[in-house]
């Protein structure tokens, strides 16, 4: 990687298996375009500036939030009293998402479509957040940055459950967004929502379009932008994904895990399996691999 674009690694910012950092920034300098192999969930809490990506710009200010995937090079420019605090968190270090929060279209459209998108084209953020609101949110940022930085006994626990409250909140707020590109994005995430789940369940291209309120169509189009796959397919993937989880943390029998997850012949999902991870799932569960 050219000095000029330099690639941020997770042990500039994390302690051995630490999830998450706060980088608050009280007045942002110029920085050369660069990437993180990390996500980074950003707050501008003031001012204003550039985000330049991928050769073009726009414009941010205070109250702006989105997410920034691993690999995006990004820079900030042209910028008046800008105030950021990012978030930097490794997902595969978390549960993530938590509990119930696949039952907000916002999680989906915020931290998973939105950033997705961003590794394609220059995506502007889509969630601002009003002056109540962000004053709402700073109290969890700072108590996650407290956690983290005094580390007493439990603080990684305590910093997860100001992070996860801090999503939940961003991602209700993401469904008072009023635009017809969040619109769409929000379509497809209350789709993903019900597919993550009732991935067990019988679903047809029809009953999958019916859930996102687009035509078949659209649907694809849609899917195809934002994951490089068709619906059927996004689907298949999902439940390989479960079963393989399922494998490791389970030692059911790999016919009952396959129909679990939605398959009703297990030949074909081991078929299936093997094509994703390159492994049998006996093979896969015996060498202990965990799934992406």
């Amino acid at each position: 990687m050219s000095p000029s674009r330099p690639t941020y690694s997770p042990r500039q910012y994390f302690r051995g298996d630490e999830e998450l950092a706060v980088v608050r920034i009280g007045r942002q300098e110029p920085v050369p375009l660069h990437a993180h192999q990390f996500h980074e969930l950003v707050i501008v809490l003031g001012g204003e500036g550039d985000h330049v990506l991928k050769g073009d710009s726009y414009r941010i200010r205070a109250g702006d939030v989105f997410v920034l995937p691993p690999g995006l090079f990004h820079r900030y420019g042209n910028m008046r009293d800008l105030e950021l605090v990012n978030i930097l968190y490794r997902r595969e270090h978390m549960q993530m998402p938590l509990a119930d929060m696949t039952d907000l279209p916002g999680y989906y459209a915020l931290f998973e479509l939105e950033p997705g998108l961003r590794l394609q084209q220059n995506l502007p953020c889509r969630l601002h957040l009003n002056d109540r609101a962000l004053r709402r949110v700073a109290p969890l940022v700072a108590a996650m940055e407290t956690e983290l930085t005094i580390k007493n006994p439990g603080y990684r626990c305590m910093a997860l459950s100001h992070f996860y409250r801090l999503c939940g909140d961003l991602s209700r707020a993401y469904t008072q967004v009023d635009s017809a590109e969040s619109s769409s994005l929000l379509q497809l995430s209350a789709l993903l929502s019900r597919l993550e789940t009732g991935y067990a369940s019988t679903f047809t291209v029809e009953k999958m379009a019916g859930f996102a309120r687009m035509s078949r169509s659209t649907l694809h189009r849609h899917f195809r932008k934002c994951f490089g796959l068709a619906p059927l397919d996004y689907l298949l993937r999902l439940r390989l994904a479960k079963a393989a989880d399922r494998l490791i943390q389970t030692d059911a029998p790999i016919s009952r895990i396959a129909f679990q997850v939605g398959f009703h012949d297990s030949n074909y999902f081991s078929r299936q399996f093997r094509k994703v991870y390159g492994l049998s799932p006996r093979t896969f569960r015996k060498n202990g691999v965990v799934s992406p």
